[in-house]
């Protein structure tokens, strides 16, 4: 197996933040963040105070999960289509405007799905263009260590969110919450306004029809036997989620405790998985990173096979903090796949995989709960892993079938969508 030849070094954290774009933009994201979480509480509680059913308010949650099934696909190609940060200021003032009616008193429920579904809907093209721009800011190793910097970000927001946004949410209440969200989108956009450069669309300035750029990002993704495995290995996460969704009911029906204590079950992987972050990040050169993709996966489904023994509090919120640390993993796959895409396609496959990612958590989470009918909840979890090792195990030997002589290069000869090039051979000597 080959790997990038250029600078098998590990960059530094420092050396990330002194460039002051990927300051700029990890700032604009990491506060919008905070609003997102706020606002998620927020609406369950406004939904909840206005009609007191458990159903509607685990809808209203559902619901911003929803749109990235259908806008993934169709609206990340617009980060390849159109100048990246005009894309992230875009999706950024729409959720800003739409948040912001949210608040208006009074508004008839459905209407606020309505806008719950639609503001889900700019997120796939903001996260696309985010991480297709993300590579030109911070070139080779500094990317691996900014999306090191954001990923965690990622999950400390939701530890917070965990255990205080509840909290904030009662004291200023729903409404308030919902506009310091809308605020956090108009000052994310402003932030990307002024300190991100403006660079070319990636298609220059002919600007293909959407469906061409939608069928190339598709091609390079399905054709490259590379960006298959990668895609396998980051499905697990619909493995990994089993319990997270069945930690309210295994914390109150399993343990006896109260629901306060699922707060602490639910941080444990997400506070894992920053800590497993970081750990890859600076122990490891960018080529070992690569190396123990398939391992971690497997060692963090690993962690879920001792919940067929019906482990307490602190054992099961020991052993998902370490699956937590092992799916930092994750890193190494994700650098590998934007390392790998033509950044022409880089929007649309990045929305794609994402897209992915989220029907495999969706299924898996329906079906554990179904499961659970048979298997109760020690169970199903245990099952999950088990069924993820042998998932696990399939995509890394596939990842390291397709890497035999390969580099962690687009095959920039035969982009989607182009005539392939002949390949010139030498003639055989008689």
């Amino acid at each position: 197996m080959t790997t990038n030849p250029q600078g098998d070094r590990t960059a530094r954290f420092g050396e990330t933040f002194a460039v002051r774009e990927f300051q700029v933009l990890w700032l604009a994201i990491s506060q919008s963040g905070i609003g997102d979480q706020l606002a998620k509480l927020a609406l369950s509680i406004l939904v909840y105070d206005r009609t007191g059913s458990p159903f509607l308010t685990a809808m209203t949650y559902g619901v911003t999960y929803l749109p990235y099934l259908l806008a993934g696909p169709l609206l990340s190609p617009l980060a390849d289509r159109y100048r990246r940060r005009e894309v992230l200021i875009g999706s950024d003032l729409v959720r800003a405007v739409l948040v912001a009616l949210m608040v208006v008193p009074g508004l008839p429920l459905w209407v606020l799905f309505v806008l719950v579904f639609v503001v889900g809907l700019a997120r796939p093209p903001f996260d696309a263009a985010r991480s297709s721009i993300l590579p030109d800011i911070l070139p080779g190793d500094l990317f691996v260590t900014g999306t090191a910097v954001t990923q965690t970000t990622s999950q400390v927001t939701q530890v917070l969110g965990f255990a205080v946004g509840g909290a904030v949410v009662a004291t200023i209440g729903a409404p308030w919450s919902l506009a310091v969200n809308a605020a956090s989108f108009a000052l994310s956009a402003l932030l990307i306004r002024v300190g991100v450069h403006d660079r070319p669309a990636p298609a220059g300035s002919t600007r293909p029809p959407m469906r061409q750029v939608i069928t190339r990002g598709t091609v390079t993704i399905f054709r490259d036997r590379r960006l298959r495995a990668l895609i396998g290995l980051g499905m697990l996460a619909g493995f990994y989620v089993v319990p997270e969704a069945l930690a309210v009911p295994y914390v109150k029906h399993e343990l006896g405790l109260t629901a306060t204590y699922a707060g602490g079950l639910l941080a444990a992987a997400p506070l894992g998985i920053a800590l497993g972050t970081i750990l890859l990040t600076r122990l490891f050169r960018p080529s070992r990173r690569v190396n123990l993709m398939g391992p971690l996966a497997v060692v963090g489904l690993v962690a879920l096979l001792p919940f067929a023994l019906t482990p307490g509090f602190y054992a099961a919120t020991g052993l998902l903090f370490v699956s937590g640390v092992a799916g930092g993993y994750n890193l190494a796959a994700n650098a590998a796949f934007v390392s790998i895409l033509p950044n022409v396609n880089r929007g649309q496959a990045l929305g794609l995989a994402q897209t992915l990612l989220f029907l495999a958590q969706g299924v898996a989470t329906m079906v554990a709960g179904a499961v659970t009918a048979v298997l109760g909840l020690p169970g199903t979890i245990c099952l999950s892993g088990a069924v993820g090792i042998v998932v696990a195990c399939w995509s890394w030997f596939a990842w390291q079938r397709a890497m035999r002589g390969r580099s962690l290069r687009p095959d920039e000869d035969e982009l989607p969508g182009e005539p392939r090039r002949p390949r010139h051979r030498a003639p055989r000597r008689g």
